[in-house]
């Protein structure tokens, strides 16, 4: 995580922690090769931005856990959820967000910018490799073999007041620009498929990141504009 975002995640306010993992399904549909990660993350995927105030002032439990998972369960392209907010697609939709909830554009942005922005725009995941992309315009042209290796170093359990979930961590190998890539599995299929994600330099970065930040990915191809409208403007606030 650059020094710059690390400053701005920290002035994010409660809006921004409203916005984690809403919009999320009660079905969490993960793929077949992760089913023991599903069956500790459905309950995450229950949450509504009302129950995510709440459990963002209550401090989080972290322990080890016994999960396991293949990074190939993330295989594909992806693109960040964040990316999306300036697509042309997208203005008209946000303008009308921003009058319904009494804000400007520019904050609506930079809500979701706190809580689903990352220093990249998209990635492509492929066997044991990950490729950050930079722009999304990128995406279509991306090959995981210019990427870096990540292997699987275990799991964490975190239990709030309200929810519980598994993060699976992957630490990259030489040239990674991120030493520590922490997946929650593909889930909310029936509304928009997605999944979260950190990183950080170190696996305590990662986990200690400001209250409210969780980057979305989607597949591209299979998000529809609608979905993608409906959950950073309407489930988001």
């Amino acid at each position: 995580m650059t020094t710059a975002r690390t400053a701005r995640l920290a002035a994010a306010s409660l809006a921004a922690a409203a916005l984690v993992l809403a919009g999320c399904s009660t079905d969490d549909g993960a793929d077949e090769t992760a089913t023991t990660a599903t069956e500790t993350t459905t309950s995450a995927t229950t949450e509504t931005a009302t129950e995510t105030e709440t459990s963002a002032a209550a401090e989080e439990g972290v322990k080890d856990s016994d999960q396991k998972a293949s990074l190939a369960d993330w295989d594909g392209t992806w693109k960040s959820l964040g990316a999306y907010v300036d697509d042309p697609e997208m203005q008209d939709p946000m303008q009308e967000a921003a009058e319904e909830h009494g804000e400007s554009t520019d904050e609506i942005r930079a809500e979701i910018d706190e809580s689903r922005g990352a220093d990249f725009e998209g990635m492509v995941i492929e066997g044991d490799k990950i490729a950050f992309i930079a722009d999304a315009a990128d995406l279509d042209t991306a090959d995981a073999s210019e990427g870096v290796e990540y292997t699987f170093v275990g799991a964490k359990d975190v239990t709030t007041d309200e929810h519980e979930f598994t993060w699976f961590i992957f630490e990259g190998g030489e040239g990674a620009p991120h030493k520590y890539v922490l997946l929650m599995p593909l889930h909310g299929e029936e509304a928009l498929a997605h999944f979260h994600m950190r990183y950080g330099d170190t696996i305590e970065e990662a986990l200690d990141a400001p209250e409210g930040w969780f980057p979305t990915f989607v597949d591209p191809k299979e998000a529809t504009d609608e979905q993608i409208a409906e959950t950073l403007f309407h489930h988001d606030h």
